[in-house]
């Protein structure tokens, strides 16, 4: 004789979920996306690819799947249907939690921009400096011309630097003081944070120097997959 979870598969009807369950189990599975959240950040997404995301994405949905099937014997379409068939994200105490969730996000993700945010004087700097470049060179394929693009990208470095190394030497102290500790799962973290941190500065200053030159972002794009492909020109713009 077939068992009940058997009769409910073949019914095609999810399996039954008490409220509790439920919740409990939706409050842990928000504090998982919390911690994919913490690790895209961390990752700094915005320069990869998107094809990166997208399998990172699938990846944490399998890992989510995987771990709410075992801790709880059901998945994630299951948990969702029985929550709306038991109207539980209308309860006070999921919609608080729920908000509460977005807010972690919201203000993690504001500390991590702040902390690359460009003083409003670099940003005067910025602009001043891409205006002696003149006038923006464009060639007939819609990219930058070579010595135009170099250019830009010797502000880029100068100014990335420039604000980075201001800063560098609190990170280096706090560094060596988690080596000091032996503690090195923090001591990886912060190199990690560091890294991500230096790629989004240099990615505020590109984006006020290209806006205020006018190079868009479909232009930029061309342009450093034309430049970058090319053995001899990549090795002198490193």
């Amino acid at each position: 004789m077939a068992d009940a979870s058997a009769l409910i598969d073949l019914a095609g009807e999810p399996p039954k979920i008490d409220e509790e369950t439920c919740i409990k189990a939706f409050k842990a599975k928000m504090q998982k996306d919390l911690e994919v959240f913490r690790i895209a950040s961390t990752m700094n997404f915005w320069v990869g690819d998107e094809k990166e995301f997208r399998e990172f994405c699938m990846i944490e949905a399998s890992k989510t799947y995987e771990w709410m099937k075992q801790e709880y014997g059901f998945d994630n379409e299951d948990l969702s249907w029985n929550m709306n068939k038991l109207k539980i994200r209308e309860k006070p105490e999921i919609k608080s939690f729920d908000k509460l969730i977005k807010m972690q996000k919201e203000t993690e993700r504001n500390q991590k921009m702040s902390k690359a945010r460009l003083p409003i004087e670099m940003k005067a700097d910025i602009i001043m400096e891409g205006k002696k470049l003149g006038s923006l060179e464009v060639k007939g394929d819609g990219t930058l011309t070579y010595d135009f693009f170099l250019e830009v990208a010797k502000l880029q470095y100068i100014f990335t630097h420039r604000f980075v190394n201001e800063r560098q030497v609190a990170y280096q102290k706090e560094r060596r003081q988690l080596l000091k500790d032996d503690k090195l799962e923090e001591y990886e973290a912060l190199v990690v944070e560091m890294t991500q941190w230096a790629k989004q500065c240099r990615l505020n200053v590109t984006d006020i120097l290209h806006s205020s030159l006018g190079i868009k972002q479909e232009v930029s794009s061309a342009t450093y997959a034309l430049y970058l492909g090319e053995p001899e020109k990549a090795r002198k713009f490193e």
